[in-house]
C-alpha cells in the first residue's frame, strides 16, 4: 500500500501518540513519518532483515519490529507506540529512505 497523507503523523515526540492512536482507531491505519536523519541509523539496524539496499529499507512484523526500532538512539519515545501495537495487534511496516512506520489493523473500519 502507498502512504497516504490522511493517515500521516509527523513524529515530533510523545505528544504525537494521541494523534497516532486516533488515526489507527478511525481508519485502521496510521503512518508515522520520522525525520529523514534517522534513515542511516535504521538502515544499519535492519540491513540484514527484509529487503535493503543503500536506497531502500523495507521490513514488516508486529510489536517485535517496533521494539527493535526503539533501539535506535533518539527513537526511545516510540515505546508508547509499541504499547499501542501490542494493544491493537497492529501489523508494522518500516520503509525508508524517508523513514515511515505504517501501522495497520486488519479489523479496520471501512
Amino acid at each position: 500500500m502507498r502512504e497516504n497523507p490522511l493517515y500521516r503523523v509527523r513524529w515530533s515526540g510523545v505528544n504525537c501518540i494521541g494523534e497516532v492512536r486516533d488515526k489507527l482507531a478511525r481508519y485502521g491505519r496510521a503512518e508515522i513519518q520520522l525525520p529523514p536523519d534517522y534513515h542511516h541509523a535504521l538502515y544499519r539496524r535492519f540491513h540484514d532483515g527484509g529487503t535493503a539496499t543503500a536506497q531502500l529499507l523495507q521490513v514488516s512484523d508486529g510489536a517485535d519490529l517496533m521494539h527493535r526500532i526503539l533501539g535506535v538512539k533518539g527513537l526511545e519515545d516510540l515505546a508508547r507506540v509499541e504499547d499501542l501495537v501490542r494493544e491493537t495487534g497492529a501489523h508494522v511496516e518500516l520503509v525508508s529512505p524517508v523513514p515511515l512506520i505504517t501501522l495497520h489493523v486488519e479489523s479496520a473500519p471501512s
